[in-house]
């Protein structure tokens, strides 16, 4: 059945209080020191627990997943990231199952979360990814969230490196990557205002070790 307008709203505002309570929280643990990397996890769980919220007041879309990635599929969040996130289904959806999932895409903006999102099949995502060195990078870190296993272990056993992108060929094709931005900064982490992400020796190099080494 479908909610009211005021329960609509209602599950809004609780929404952006559990926001409002987990950033207050996470920035009081940063300033009494708390280790970094267990914020930036947290920040991940508290997004999980109301994006799976909105989902299951939203989606009845049978079969339908949804699926973290990039970064926040890796269950790392610092503030202003973006929170990437992919509707996973499994084949043509209903017209009704349609407006499910865009009212739900909507809620996530309206309680004032910043979402990049993608809806696609299994097989988009193969095609996409074996055309996109990026886009299976992005889905190697693909977390599920809400939905059949079944559905995301078929994505994984579609990208995986016996399919596309082998090991070698990644490796190769990250590396031309990888020097192709360092040439963008000048190939120096010594600028007067380095980019600590894209930068030589940035966060970009050591997400880059930790990608061919998954790879």
């Amino acid at each position: 059945m479908a909610q009211t307008i005021a329960e609509t709203s209602s599950s809004y505002d609780e929404a952006r209080a559990s926001l409002a309570v987990s950033a207050e929280s996470l920035k009081t643990r940063f300033e009494a020191g708390d280790d970094v990397i267990e914020l930036v996890h947290a920040r991940a769980a508290a997004i999980d627990s109301v994006l799976s919220s909105l989902w299951r007041q939203h989606v009845a879309a049978p079969g339908a997943a949804l699926v973290a990635v990039g970064g926040y599929g890796r269950g790392e969040l610092h503030p202003y990231s973006d929170i990437d996130v992919m509707l996973l289904l499994p084949g043509d959806v209903s017209k009704e199952d349609e407006e499910g999932l865009a009212t739900f895409i909507t809620a996530l903006w309206d309680i004032g979360l910043e979402i990049g999102h993608s809806v696609r099949t299994v097989a988009e995502c193969l095609e996409q990814a074996a055309a996109d060195l990026t886009v299976v990078t992005t889905l190697m870190e693909a977390r599920l969230l809400v939905g059949p296993e079944a559905l995301f272990d078929e994505l994984q056993r579609a990208v995986a490196p016996d399919n596309i992108w082998p090991s070698t060929e990644f490796f190769q094709e990250k590396r031309k990557e990888q020097i192709a931005r360092h040439h963008r900064y000048h190939d120096t982490a010594y600028n007067l205002e380095p980019n600590v992400k894209g930068s030589p020796g940035g966060l970009r190099d050591i997400q880059m070790i930790a990608w061919v080494a998954n790879r």
